[in-house]
């Protein structure tokens, strides 16, 4: 293989392991906005903030839930939250190796 093929090959599945990071983490992303927060539960942990959502937040979660990243009841479970986790970290994980074998094809030349 040349070096060229290499580093084509590298960046499709870095592109691929971008789209597995940003899947994952923009599930968890949806479900912790529409998640109802207490009376009280602001910004910091502190103040008036909290109780409904805005109507923006409201709107992201229709638009999630249309798109199917959202379940109907607009929660996930702890099985999902963990499998979403394991797909960021894994595609996190593909993409260092695929950075690594690009760097060292681009440094050896045959």
């Amino acid at each position: 293989m040349t070096v060229r093929a290499i580093d084509a090959a590298m960046s499709m599945v870095k592109d691929v392991s971008t789209i597995a990071m940003a899947y994952g983490l923009v599930r968890q992303s949806f479900a912790d906005l529409s998640r109802k927060s207490a009376y009280g539960d602001g910004r910091f942990g502190e103040g008036a903030y909290g109780g409904t959502p805005s109507g923006l937040e409201v709107l992201l979660v229709r638009v999630a839930t249309l798109c199917r990243l959202l379940p109907r009841d607009r929660t996930l479970t702890a099985t999902d939250q963990r499998r979403y986790g394991l797909v960021a970290v894994t595609g996190a994980l593909v993409y260092l190796v695929a950075f690594l074998v690009s760097l060292l094809a681009s440094t050896i030349t045959i």
